[in-house]
């Protein structure tokens, strides 16, 4: 992945340690890293929030890339 990747939750990420992202959310990628996966700038609808974003450190196999930046 690269940084301005749009990509696609491929399952439910996060939980306790992170924020809930459920799977087919969108989100687009805002930094890399060599050992530490992406962080990635969700928009997550919620019956409960909304709509909303949220930031999340993922690995490359909790995402799909939609399209290249």
């Amino acid at each position: 992945m690269r940084v301005d990747d749009e990509v696609v939750a491929a399952r439910n990420i996060g939980g306790l340690a992170r924020d809930f992202v459920p799977a087919g959310s969108r989100g687009r990628v805002g930094a890399t890293g060599l050992a530490a996966g992406s962080t990635v700038r969700f928009i997550v609808l919620s019956a409960w929030r909304g709509r909303y974003e949220v930031e999340v450190d993922v690995s490359d196999d909790e995402v799909e890339v939609r399209s290249p930046g």
